[in-house]
């Protein structure tokens, strides 16, 4: 009988250090796991910097000017020098004669159309040859509504093309069309940049146009991911040792990947990086953050 006592007593003590040791194990796990969560919370801090905010589209080459090229009436037509779709330079035969006189081009141009008669047949009003001013060139966009207010003619473009290695292009805003086509997500209108072929580039090409809208020097900036939404408006959450709380925030320009800091922050205040899944406000509220893509025309 005291056998058993002193069985039932180990047993229950034995009981009694599992209990004990499982709940150790679990709560240490617990707090290893919640060290692990903080230390991979993601901060930057508030700091001064250059902002510029961009405009960024992309469209078409085309060319600038397009002509018919009228040949001699007086002449008869004997052959033309170039195919269609092909390049011809500045001052070199288009169109030859059968007296041996030739129609130069007048620029750097591409034939794009004939409408000549048979080897040896005279020419009349009616005979053309269609060309495109390959030197000349501009992309054409179709820009948001909401977008053309930061637009205007004269201002610098930098146009890249990617067939070509990213190889960039200066350029200018040279003409907005004041008629829009209506779009049940936003009207669209026809933006144009200028500029300048320097040989290696062919009509029908896709570029993409960047223009330089607004800038802010040495201003308080922190990462857009940091900045979050609430019922009052943006906030972020500013990080001081083991302590967190929500600071709201007024917001300027963006340039998609800082935004300006106008008030609620000093500089050298930790802010948290929201992680992946949580939602940050990546809308743009009063310009702040990068235009989008926009459609090819």
């Amino acid at each position: 009988m005291k056998h058993a006592k002193q069985i039932l007593i180990i047993a229950i003590l034995l009981s009694v250090i599992g209990v004990m040791a499982y709940a150790y194990l679990r709560s240490n796990t617990a707090a290893q796991a919640k060290a692990f969560e903080n230390s991979q919370v993601m901060t930057a801090d508030a700091v001064k910097k250059n902002i510029v905010q961009t405009f960024t589209s992309s469209g078409e080459i085309k060319t600038r000017r397009t002509q018919s090229l009228k040949p001699n009436t007086d002449y008869k037509f004997k052959a033309l020098c170039a195919s269609v779709g092909q390049t011809v330079s500045e001052g070199y035969p288009v169109v030859e004669y059968t007296n041996g006189k030739t129609l130069n081009a007048p620029f750097d141009l591409v034939i794009t159309g004939t409408a000549l008669p048979a080897k040896g047949e005279a020419l009349t009003a009616e005979h053309a040859v269609e060309v495109s001013d390959v030197h000349n060139l501009q992309v054409q966009m179709s820009v948001f509504e909401n977008d053309l207010a930061s637009l205007h003619e004269d201002q610098p473009v930098s146009i890249t093309v990617a067939a070509l290695g990213n190889k960039a292009f200066a350029g200018k805003l040279s003409s907005i069309n004041q008629i829009g086509k209506y779009d049940t997500s936003g009207s669209k209108f026809t933006v144009s940049a200028d500029f300048e072929n320097d040989g290696s580039l062919k009509l029908g090409m896709s570029a993409s146009c960047s223009i330089n809208v607004r800038s802010a020097d040495n201003v308080l900036s922190v990462p857009v991911a940091a900045i979050q939404s609430g019922e009052d408006g943006k906030y972020v959450t500013v990080k001081a040792g083991d302590a967190e709380e929500q600071r709201k925030v007024e917001t300027g320009i963006s340039d998609g990947q800082d935004v300006e800091i106008t008030s609620g922050l000093n500089e050298g205040h930790t802010v948290i990086l929201p992680s992946a899944g949580e939602p940050s406000d990546a809308e743009t509220s009063g310009g702040e953050m990068n235009m989008t893509e926009q459609e090819v025309l």
